[in-house]
């Protein structure tokens, strides 16, 4: 029998800080936006699971 995961979505992307935490703290992060590119691709290499969309998503 397996347990269910909280599911979180990282609105604040940069170089994958809160998506680290929040996998350490066994919640599957299902995607994180970030619109800069230099952040994006740091995040790419630290996060394992980088579910990563690379969008700028202000207004």
């Amino acid at each position: 029998m397996s347990i269910d995961r909280y599911k979180v979505l990282d609105l604040t992307g940069g170089i994958g800080g809160f998506s680290l935490a929040f996998e350490q703290a066994e919640f599957d992060v299902v995607c994180a936006i970030e619109g800069d590119s230099q952040n994006a691709d740091i995040y790419k290499s630290l996060v394992r699971n980088n579910n990563l969309l690379e969008e700028n998503i202000l207004i």
